[in-house]
């Protein structure tokens, strides 16, 4: 991934960390199954990110293979 797109996907997941901390700290007043549903949604996306950067790894370099058209791995 390009360095900005990591860098906006940083961001957006320190958003989500600081609502789910404001959400715990502060809203007593909201049930403990909203809290429950939104905490959850606000994380699927982060551990999405962390397990897919997990399992995926770029192929080995091949000496001598062409990427035609820009199609394969690479930028």
């Amino acid at each position: 991934m390009k360095v900005a797109a990591i860098t906006i996907l940083a961001a957006l997941e320190l958003v989500a960390l600081v609502v789910i901390a404001k959400l715990w700290r502060t809203s007593s007043r909201t049930s403990l199954a909203s809290r429950l549903c939104w905490s959850a949604v606000l994380l699927v996306p982060i551990l999405g990110l962390m397990l897919y950067g997990l399992i995926t790894e770029e192929p080995p370099e091949k000496p001598g293979w062409t990427d035609e058209n820009n199609q394969g791995w690479g930028d």
